[in-house]
C-alpha cells in the first residue's frame, strides 16, 4: 500500500460460552440456535502495534479479502483468523486505506493488479468448493 492514511484491526470475540449444539439437530432448530447465538459476538479493536506484534507468533490465516478504489483513495480489507501462541482462532478484520495498492511478484517479474485478480480467480476455479 502506497501513501497509507489509516489502518484498523479488530477481532470478533466469542460470547461467554461456546454454542452447545445437541448431537442430532435438524436444520430448522439448528438455524434457530445459530440465529440466537450470532448476535452475542462482539467486536473489539486492536491497537495497530498489538496487531503487528501478534503476527510474529500468530500468523493471520486469510479467509477473505476485498479492495475498493474511489477517486484517489483505495481501501484493502483482509479478513482471517489469528491462530498460534497467543490467540486461538480469533477472527479479525484488517483495513488499510491509502493512495494506491502496489502488487509485485517476489521474483521481480511484471505483475499488476489485474493479473493478481486473475490469479485468485484461477485458484477458485481450480480448488474452490
Amino acid at each position: 500500500m502506497d501513501g497509507v492514511a489509516s489502518v484498523r484491526a479488530s477481532a470478533y470475540l466469542l460470547p461467554n460460552g461456546n454454542l452447545i449444539e445437541p448431537e442430532i439437530t435438524a436444520p430448522l432448530p439448528r438455524k434457530k440456535l445459530v440465529a440466537e447465538y450470532d448476535p452475542k459476538w462482539r467486536e473489539e479493536s486492536f491497537s495497530w502495534t498489538e496487531f503487528e506484534a501478534a503476527l510474529a507468533t500468530d500468523p493471520l490465516q486469510i479467509t477473505d479479502a476485498s479492495f475498493v478504489s474511489k477517486d484517489s483513495e483505495v481501501t484493502l480489507r483482509i479478513a482471517g483468523c489469528l491462530n498460534g501462541e497467543k490467540f486461538n482462532d480469533i477472527y479479525c478484520d484488517v483495513f488499510v486505506r491509502g493512495r494506491s495498492l502496489l502488487v509485485a511478484r517476489s521474483d521481480g517479474k511484471d505483475f499488476n493488479l489485474d493479473a493478481f485478480i486473475d490469479l485468485g480467480q484461477d485458484y477458485w476455479d481450480s480448488f474452490g468448493t
